[in-house]
């Protein structure tokens, strides 16, 4: 600073040390509201994109999950490899089942198996080898992507029918848009007081091709 012709070197060093803190303090306030208003504007573009992401999430479930359209008819075939539960002579079982279904709904349809059961059963030692025709009746849901759960019920064709109910838990794997490979686990549950077998196991694998 100047003082007419002199310079007060006291003064200026005082007023420029003054000069200096407050340029820095205003230069360090600049840069944290610059950095908190990013901060904030970040939060905000992350919260949008977890919401879109968590929107497009939703959507592509929803699309997945409808597997098989309305009006859909399918035809398929299955292979079972049977054995039963609390019995004192075990028994074996092949089953080939022809299949049809029809979807009047997205993903909720009707079908009816046509099962040819070729048994060897043992019984006190000794074997018997017989044929049995069955029908059974069922619904079907797909509850998520290839994941579905089926419902109905058995006749056998040679005896009066038992109340029984017939339920399973399988997994189509669609190799194109209209053929479908699935393994399945289905229970029996006879509630006939003479049934010889209460209660049931079933595994089987299966193809189907589906008309969309």
């Amino acid at each position: 600073m100047y003082h007419g012709n002199a310079l007060v070197k006291g003064n200026y060093s005082d007023e420029a040390k003054q000069l200096d803190k407050f340029i820095i303090r205003q230069s360090i306030e600049l840069n944290l509201n610059c950095i908190f208003e990013n901060v904030k504007y970040h939060k905000k573009v992350k919260k949008y994109h977890i919401i879109l992401i968590w929107l497009c999430t939703i959507k592509a479930g929803a699309v997945y999950s409808q597997t098989v359209p309305n009006h859909t008819l399918a035809l398929g075939i299955d292979a079972y490899a049977f054995f039963t539960l609390r019995s004192d002579d075990p028994s074996g079982r092949i089953f080939i089942a022809p299949l049809i279904e029809y979807y009047p709904f997205n993903n909720l349809g009707a079908g009816v198996k046509g099962i040819i059961d070729y048994r060897k059963l043992t019984s006190n030692g000794f074997t018997e080898i017989r044929t049995r025709r069955i029908i059974q009746p069922y619904v079907k849901y797909f509850a998520y992507r290839g994941l579905h759960v089926l419902a109905g019920s058995q006749l056998d064709l040679e005896y009066d029918y038992q109340a029984n109910l017939h339920w399973g838990v399988g997994y189509s794997h669609f190799f194109s848009r209209r053929v479908a490979f699935t393994p399945l686990i289905e229970f029996n549950h006879n509630f006939d007081q003479y049934a010889i077998r209460p209660f049931a196991i079933n595994f089987s694998i299966g193809a189907s091709y589906f008309f969309k």
